[in-house]
């Protein structure tokens, strides 16, 4: 038997019709019982007690994204604003039935799942609830589904609880055709067995825009951000591509904290030492087989692109930042190697993994980005890595302090051979 989610979201004007649509679902299972199972999540009844924003916990506990539909009913009321943010408009939610109604949307934009069912009410307003601000927001999110608004689609429209009682039952009935035949999406049952696993998304080459507008709308919302990466270029370099982001995300008062690689350790070294640093392979195969004195490497490095265009440009970004921001912004250099980069939000994780190419006839090679939930053992697993090397790291003061004694043991190493 298969059992089908119906998310009901209201204000609190609309128990009344709560109750209708759970008997009128209660019926249509004394009809269909033993094929599929139509079960209303109503969040005074399917939640537990515990802290945090409040929608966000009705929300973690009653996924959206779980549920085959999502049935909004509006009244008189709009609702109240709850502490989150829409991260398409960067604009605080005005009420939990807007949040819950925009995160259906954007699933069902990507996913047509789940399906939107709403009803508006055409009741005369009563005294009591004929609050302007209410009505006014009602209107402007109604008007939204005419064919040029931003979210345009067909709603249902009720005069009475009879009436809505009687387009709640049409609305279900016309899909359980569909739900016998089991007929969901494939890109939906993908998403949901991604899911399973943490995995919410996977952004190949020719996706930078999509996945850069995830990364901007993460920053625009999480409290606490961590990058590990090479340099940190793109967040933290004047001008590139997510530097206004993280200015205005530490304006609001966010926590940054950075993990780059010592641009005085060995894996620098070989970051720089490409191909487009030696200008062919053979040479850089001449660095592989220690072939190349300490002293001409580092020349080569210190006139290098890593050197003089990534770390030190990161390293005037994160200053200037840091003069401003205090301590809202911190970075680390690290000795490791930094196999991934890794940016932590409070709700995700972007992992992508480092390849580096020597092939004479080959620019660039092929990428791809992970998008990875927090409630996965990969999320956990990344933040616990992220803090072990956090603790190993040299503070950026210390690291200034001594830039030179680690000039000289990179030489020693390369002298060595190590």
């Amino acid at each position: 038997m298969r059992c089908i989610n119906v998310f009901f979201a209201s204000a609190s004007d609309a128990g009344e019709l709560l109750q209708i649509a759970k008997k009128e679902v209660d019926a249509i299972n004394s009809v269909v019982g033993g094929t599929v199972h139509y079960n209303i999540l109503d969040w005074k009844k399917c939640t537990v007690s515990s802290m945090g924003n409040p929608e966000e916990e009705i929300l973690k506990q009653m996924p959206i994204d779980e549920s085959n539909y999502f049935v909004g009913v509006f009244r008189f009321k709009y609702g109240e604003p709850t502490g989150t943010v829409n991260p398409d408009t960067g604009k605080p939610y005005k009420s939990g039935m807007e949040e819950e109604f925009f995160r259906a949307y954007r699933l069902w934009q990507q996913y047509k799942r789940p399906e939107i069912i709403i009803f508006r009410s055409e009741e005369d307003v009563p005294r009591a609830y004929a609050l302007k601000s209410d009505l006014v927001e009602l209107e402007k999110f109604f008007k939204d589904f005419e064919a040029t608004g931003k979210h345009p689609g067909l709603y249902n429209t009720y005069k009475n609880k009879e009436e809505f009682a009687e387009k709640f039952r049409k609305n279900i009935l016309q899909r359980l055709v569909k739900e016998l035949q089991s007929d969901v999406p494939e890109e939906y049952r993908n998403y949901i067995a991604k899911k399973d696993k943490g995995f919410i998304e996977i952004y190949f080459d020719g996706e930078s825009e999509k996945r850069n507008k995830v990364k901007q709308q993460e920053i625009f919302s999480t409290s606490v951000l961590k990058l590990q990466a090479n340099s940190g270029y793109s967040f933290i370099g004047k001008g590139t591509i997510h530097n206004p982001s993280i200015r205005k995300a530490l304006e609001r008062g966010m926590q940054f904290q950075i993990i780059m690689q010592n641009p005085w350790s060995l894996n620098a070294i070989y970051l720089a030492l490409k191909s487009s640093d030696f200008q062919n392979k053979q040479k850089y195969n001449q660095y592989l087989h220690h072939k190349l004195s300490a002293s001409e490497i580092i020349e080569v490095y210190k006139k290098s692109h890593w050197k003089n265009e990534r770390f030190q440009y990161c390293m005037n970004g994160y200053e200037e930042l840091k003069k401003e921001f205090k301590d809202r912004i911190q970075l680390k250099v690290s000795d490791r190697d930094l196999s991934n980069s890794v940016l932590i939000t409070d709700n995700y994780l972007l992992l992508e993994p480092y390849y580096n190419t020597i092939e004479a006839a080959k620019k660039s090679i092929s990428v791809f980005e992970v998008q990875i939930d927090k409630n996965s053992d990969l999320y956990k697993d990344t933040n616990s890595y992220f803090d072990v090397l956090w603790n190993s790291g040299y503070t950026y003061r210390k690291f200034k302090q001594n830039e030179k004694k680690f000039e000289e043991r990179l030489k020693e190493y390369l002298e060595k051979g190590i």
